[in-house]
C-alpha cells in the first residue's frame, strides 16, 4: 500500500511537471507570435487571372509560401519572391524559376497568370511529314503543360467541308 502511494505521488509530480513546462512553451510562443506580427511588413498582390488551385512563390531564403485557391488580392509580407508554380484547376501547371515578384509596402504588385487560356497550334513541314506543335498559353502569355491526360488535345482537318484528317496531339 505504500509503494503505490509513493508511485502514485511520483507521477503525480511528474504529470504537473509535464504540464508546467507545455503551458510555458505555449506562453513563450505566443508572445513571440505577438511580437514578431506589429513589425512584419507586408504588400498587396493583385492576381489578374482565373482558376487557380495553387500559387507557390518562393522568397528570397528559398522558403516556399504556397497559396491555395488564391483570392485577386493577397496580403504577403515585403520582400522578393520567385514564381515557382501556378496550377489550375483543370489540373494543367506553368513552372517559372526566373520571374521574379517585388512585393513592396508602398505599391500593388501584379500577376498575370491564369485563364483566360489560349489554345495555340503551329505546323511545319518535315519532308512530307506534317509537324503540328501544341501550346496552352495564360493571360501572361506562360506556358502550360500536363493536365489531366486522360484527354488530349484533337484536332481536325478539314478541305472545304469535307474532313480529311485527325488525330491527338501527344504531351511532351
Amino acid at each position: 500500500m505504500i509503494k503505490n502511494r509513493k508511485a502514485d505521488r511520483w507521477r503525480t509530480i511528474a504529470s504537473i511537471t509535464v504540464l508546467l513546462l507545455l503551458s510555458a512553451n505555449s506562453v513563450f510562443v505566443e508572445q513571440d507570435t505577438q511580437k514578431a506580427e506589429p513589425n512584419l511588413v507586408t504588400g498587396e498582390l493583385n492576381i489578374q487571372g482565373k482558376y487557380i488551385r495553387q500559387l507557390v512563390l518562393i522568397d528570397d531564403k528559398g522558403k516556399q509560401q504556397k497559396i491555395d485557391n488564391p483570392q485577386k488580392s493577397i496580403t504577403l509580407p515585403a520582400g522578393v519572391y520567385r514564381l515557382g508554380q501556378v496550377l489550375l484547376e483543370s489540373g494543367f501547371s506553368h513552372y517559372d524559376w526566373k520571374s521574379k515578384i517585388t512585393i513592396d509596402p508602398n505599391d500593388t504588385a501584379v500577376l498575370k497568370v491564369g485563364a483566360p487560356l489560349k489554345q495555340k497550334i503551329k505546323a511545319h513541314h518535315q519532308g512530307r511529314i506534317l509537324v503540328m506543335d501544341y501550346e496552352l498559353l495564360g493571360i501572361g502569355k506562360e506556358k502550360y503543360t500536363g493536365g489531366s491526360g486522360s484527354k488530349p488535345p484533337r484536332f481536325e482537318i478539314y478541305k472545304d467541308q469535307q474532313q480529311i484528317a485527325s488525330g491527338a496531339f501527344e504531351y511532351g
